[in-house]
């Protein structure tokens, strides 16, 4: 099972492509500004909004799904943190985008995270 999302880099407003792509029961893989990471110990947050996993070279790669307010539209935030590389980077997206991203995360990985 795989998920493209069309996206838009913030604050840069570049163009930009995620997908997100079921290997397993708790693995994947995840694309994005042409870079690929193999995903491993997925865990979820019941919601959907989330998900936290294992990337390579001991990274933790966290995905955080924000829904839209007032002042903002909705975006996704991809967070990759390892002992050598610390990277944040945050992407808008249409809120088709996010409800079809958040059902794409609960039906492919078991909730994991209260």
């Amino acid at each position: 099972m795989t998920i493209i999302i069309d996206a838009v880099s913030i604050p840069d407003g570049k163009h930009a492509t995620i997908e997100l792509t079921k290997t397993g029961d708790r693995s994947g893989l995840i694309k994005v500004d042409g870079q690929s990471f193999n995903l491993t110990n997925i865990r979820t947050s019941s919601d959907g909004l989330g998900l936290t996993c294992d990337g390579p070279l001991g990274a933790t790669v966290t995905c955080s799904i924000h829904s839209s307010t007032p002042q903002s539209n909705p975006f996704i935030s991809v967070d990759i943190r390892s002992f050598f590389f610390h990277s944040t980077k945050n992407y808008q997206i249409t809120p088709e985008d996010q409800q079809r991203l958040v059902e794409f995360v609960r039906q492919s990985f078991p909730p994991a995270i209260s």
